[in-house]
């Protein structure tokens, strides 16, 4: 492949705007789907958006060094003007003619030798960056893969010799070129960014170029896929690459790019400092989706011990056809309140138990899921009880896997998982002693269990479902 070695005249320092990809499916993983910028990306994107563009291109850069002011005008003129003849792209470049992106974008895939001349950068992100030629565009991606060092920054104006093209889902991607020619940095963008919040629906037009919603409404989230109302456009669709600050009702900013997937169009985030604002205040269940090492798997029984010794749920029957006994015992050990709508709890078979909508919990909640009957223990102020929606939780006494997780299928974040044998089948359940004991350094996959009655060394209790392992209130 041709090489993507950059030699620019000038460097600007990283601005924060939003990728833009070709995105991806819940069955294709893309790395540039779930990039994030550099952390030394200025995450200020309203004073960018507010900057007046002709205000900084005026300055003028002197990036071909006969002294003249490269920069001076609009930044539209600025970016059709021709280069000195000494510096111009088809001295350095001979055989390739000067093409606009609309033009590339409808040639056919494959080997290609053609520049794109005096385009600007709006987004630069750790497997590619994206130029527009003008602000009502369009806009192309120059892909770089995983193994890129990003060279480039928003408000570059580039020159690029195209040696390759692709088509990902729809959108066509410069896959290769040979080496890039920075004629000057800083310019604003400001205006290349289209506010779409009163309604504007997303389209072709839109493909790869930058976008703001102010005051947008979350409507659902699965897994990084969101649900969002904006204006007058409802059910439109959102890609984060951190759902964890979402939850159905939470409004937010953003500026973000957007982006095709096989004829479906979507605002799509790379970086949480795409989002200037997420109030979730008014989240249905309140709190945030929460991601791994926000819940703790801190006690499970999938063998309660024979009769009434194995009541747990304290309805006054031992049910060991239905497993009625067996239960889950999850609490919050992050700083925030959590959203468990939609997260499910599954054993190898499938998915045994999806939190309602509105169930949420607070930080240092503990949540119980028995796998039925009519649990009516006594339990500490704060503590919830359901009933699995399968209508059990079908641990097997032999080994088993526990998982819980935001989604199911393809698309689900992992919890919290763990994987038991014979232990799970001795008449007591599997706790972490002490409480909240995690001794394993991957927040999805907890460590650090023992038999109950083990752990108890006051009674040998066989559990304590919603309490700490002496019965206190955890």
């Amino acid at each position: 492949m041709p090489h993507r070695v950059l030699m620019p005249l000038a460097v600007a320092a990283w601005a924060a705007l939003s990728a833009c990809s070709p995105g991806d499916d819940d069955t294709t993983v893309d790395a540039r789907d779930t990039a994030d910028l550099p952390a030394e990306v200025d995450a200020d994107v309203p004073a960018e958006a507010d900057a007046e563009p002709e205000a900084e291109v005026d300055e003028g850069v002197d990036a071909d060094g006969d002294g003249g002011d490269d920069a001076g005008g609009d930044a539209e003129a600025d970016l059709s003007a021709e280069a000195d003849a000494d510096a111009s792209p088809e001295a350095d470049d001979a055989g390739m003619t000067c093409e606009t992106i609309g033009v590339v974008r409808a040639m056919t895939d494959g080997d290609v030798a053609v520049l794109l001349c005096r385009v600007l950068v709006t987004y630069v992100f750790p497997q590619g960056w994206f130029v527009q030629e003008a602000a009502a565009g369009p806009a192309i991606e120059i892909f770089e893969g995983s193994a890129w060092t990003p060279d480039v920054a928003v408000g570059d104006e580039v020159t690029i010799p195209v040696t390759s093209l692709s088509t990902y889902h729809g959108t066509k991607t410069v896959y290769a070129h040979d080496v890039v020619t920075v004629h000057s940095s800083g310019n604003s963008i400001a205006s290349y960014i289209e506010d779409v919040s009163a309604g504007t629906p997303l389209g072709e037009d839109n493909e790869c170029e930058p976008v703001r919603i102010t005051d947008g409404i979350v409507d659902a989230v699965a897994g990084l896929d969101v649900t969002v109302t904006y204006g007058t456009a409802s059910g439109a669709a959102l890609r984060v690459a951190d759902a964890s600050g979402f939850c159905a009702g939470a409004r937010f900013d953003v500026v973000a790019p957007g982006t095709e997937w096989d004829g479906a169009y979507r605002v799509q985030s790379f970086q949480a400092a795409d989002f200037t604002r997420i109030d979730t205040t008014a989240c249905a269940g309140g709190g945030r989706v929460p991601v791994p090492g926000d819940l703790l798997l801190n006690e499970f029984l999938a063998d309660p011990p024979a009769d009434l010794p194995g009541d747990a749920n304290c309805d006054g029957i031992r049910d060991g056809s239905s497993q009625q006994d067996e239960f889950v015992e999850l609490v919050n050990v992050s700083a925030d309140r959590l959203s468990l709508a939609g997260v499910t709890v599954s054993d190898t078979v499938g998915v045994r138990h999806t939190f309602s909508a509105g169930t949420s919990l607070d930080a240092g909640g503990v949540i119980v899921v028995f796998g039925g009957g009519s649990p009516s223990c006594t339990w500490p102020s704060g503590v919830q009880v359901v009933t699995a929606g399968d209508g059990q939780l079908g641990l097997n006494n032999t080994g088993d896997t526990l998982t819980v997780a935001v989604g199911a299928g393809a698309s689900a974040v992992t919890l919290q998982r763990t994987t038991f044998g014979s232990e799970g089948g001795r008449d007591t359940s599997l706790t972490l002693s002490p409480d909240l004991t995690d001794t394993n350094v991957d927040p999805a996959i907890p460590g650090g269990f023992v038999a109950h009655t083990t752990a108890d060394t006051a009674d040998a209790s066989p559990f304590s479902p919603g309490t700490r392992i002496d019965g206190s209130a955890l």
